[in-house]
């Protein structure tokens, strides 16, 4: 039995009972809170995990996943809309509101101007 491909898209995340198998392509986006990572996916589901933020961009960097803030790491599939005014901040598919460091507004402007582009 061939190996390479069968988890090609999921990682896999402690939980209480052991660990669990997600689909990266379902994780909308990573909050950091202290030392735990919250994860929420697509189907609703908030995940309480004991990594850290920094570890989860380490995991996700090759599924494109970009870390906005000190506090948040998106799936830009499942950015809506992005505002420049009030410091700045997106609007993911979920309706949350998700502020924009600084030092990040010209990555997101790129990565909109991009889309626009290819669209």
């Amino acid at each position: 039995m061939k190996r390479e491909g069968i988890l090609k898209n999921k990682i896999a995340v402690p939980v209480s009972e052991g660990f669990e198998f997600i689909e990266t392509n379902d994780i909308l986006y990573c909050q950091s809170q202290n030392n735990y990572t919250l994860l929420f996916t697509t189907d609703n589901r908030k995940l309480v995990l004991s990594k850290t933020l920094k570890e989860f961009e380490k995991l996700l960097d090759k599924y494109f996943f970009i870390r906005i803030h000190k506090s948040f790491l998106i799936n830009p599939n499942f950015m809506k809309k992005y505002y420049r005014n009030d410091g700045g901040y997106l609007v993911m598919q979920d309706g949350k509101s998700i502020p924009v460091s600084k030092s990040k507004k010209d990555l997101i402007t790129n990565l909109f101007d991009a889309i626009t582009k290819n669209a």
